[in-house]
């Protein structure tokens, strides 16, 4: 028989939940009152939640970080409009188009009505929700304005993602710049040189060693095209798994800061996540050293996330913010300025997220033009060597042509 987790009233009007088991939720609230209990909810209780959880992140079936956000607005809406949380997520439940997100808010109500915090809650499910989400969350819930909160984790996620969304934009179209030209060099040497190799080969007429190269070069990829697609194959495959290393991400995160061109990007981009997380968790009365430990977790780099643990240690040994952010090196000039200028002024968190927004745009800027330059840089290679490989095989054909007149 099913069971539920319910809430209900006593005789003395004291707030009381547990399980019941019963056919139907209408009949575990029959159940309830002729019990003598006044039922507030009962919604069936989840067997394993947190395996569930978890499993549902590995097999992919987990919400994506757009449903979480869209989750998040919609929860704020309906606290804001007067619910009670256990209310809101029904109808969170019955409104979402997608069962991952309805499994998410069946599994939240649940947890909510057998006595847990919305924040207790959240951190059940394993890694749909960030520890910087869930802290943010739990001091919404102290302070009493988890609808404000809740709509200001909804802004910060919606920064982030269209931040995200611009970067992989601008990225696109060089992406496929270079995936067309590796398409084409492969079409030219597995199809169009070997129609001329029987031709030069047979022939009086020495190979210059331009054209012979290219030969060999078409030969071997025609004898070891299987090979080289399961070469690559497992090395993308190995790649994946090593990247998963701590080893390997704490290198792979040293190394991204310092690439030429990219690393100042990179360096932009973690400013950005680290102010605006900063600015939101303070603004949401976190404070300083907690909020910093929580911003680390959120930086998705482990070279950056080291330096920023580095600057809390100083932090509690008395020094100011300001000045372990200059010495890591890790932001630009202006970011350490404005943050020493808020922390003088009492006014960190308006600063982070001014700087934030600041940082955004230069960003963008700055994105638009390393494609701008990319595009003909790629084309431009492409038809070097598509021309040498012509001008190669085009020459010997000449020479060939010129031995037989």
């Amino acid at each position: 028989m099913p069971l539920f987790l319910y809430t209900a009233l006593n005789q003395a009007g004291e707030r009381i939940s547990g399980d019941i088991e019963a056919d139907s939720r209408e009949l575990a609230i029959r159940h309830l009152t002729d019990a003598g209990y006044f039922p507030i909810d009962a919604v069936p209780k989840a067997v394993g939640t947190r395996s569930l959880s978890w499993s549902l992140h590995v097999f992919g079936l987990s919400a994506s970080a757009t449903q979480i956000t869209e989750f998040t607005r919609q929860l704020a809406m309906l606290l804001g409009a007067g619910l009670t949380l256990i209310r809101a997520m029904g109808l969170i439940e019955e409104d979402a188009g997608s069962p991952r997100v309805r499994n998410l808010a069946r599994r939240i109500r649940a947890d909510i009505a057998g006595g847990k915090s919305l924040a207790e809650a959240l951190e059940g499910q394993e890694r749909q929700f960030p520890p910087v989400f869930v802290s943010m969350v739990r001091a919404g819930e102290a302070s009493g304005a988890l609808p404000e909160v809740l709509e200001r984790i909804a802004e910060t996620r919606e920064r982030e993602q269209k931040l995200r969304a611009k970067v992989v934009s601008a990225l696109i179209y060089p992406a496929l710049l270079i995936v067309t030209a590796i398409a084409a060099l492969l079409v030219i040497m597995l199809f169009v040189v070997p129609r001329f190799k029987a031709m030069l080969v047979d022939s009086a007429v020495k190979l210059p060693p331009s054209t012979a190269a290219i030969i060999a070069a078409s030969d071997w990829l025609n004898m070891h095209l299987v090979e080289l697609g399961m070469g690559v194959v497992v090395c993308t495959l190995a790649i994946i798994v090593v990247r998963r290393l701590p080893a390997t991400r704490r290198w792979w995160g040293r190394a991204s800061l310092r690439l030429p061109i990219v690393g100042n990007l990179v360096r932009t981009d973690l400013a950005i996540r680290f102010c605006r997380t900063l600015g939101a968790l303070l603004t949401n009365g976190i404070n300083l050293p907690t909020a910093l430990n929580l911003t680390r977790n959120a930086l998705g780099n482990e070279e950056a996330a080291a330096m920023v643990a580095a600057m809390s240690q100083e932090l509690r040994k008395g020094s100011d913010l300001a000045g372990p952010m200059a010495a890591s090196r890790l932001f630009p000039p202006i970011v350490t300025a404005l943050v020493r200028v808020g922390e003088e002024t009492g006014g960190l968190a308006k600063s982070s997220l001014y700087l934030a927004n600041m940082l955004e745009e230069r960003l963008d800027v700055a994105m638009q033009r390393l494609v701008t330059i990319l595009e003909p840089l790629i084309i431009i290679a492409v038809s070097v060597v598509v021309a040498i490989i012509i001008l190669s095989i085009m020459g010997a054909v000449v020479s060939v042509y010129d031995l037989t007149l």
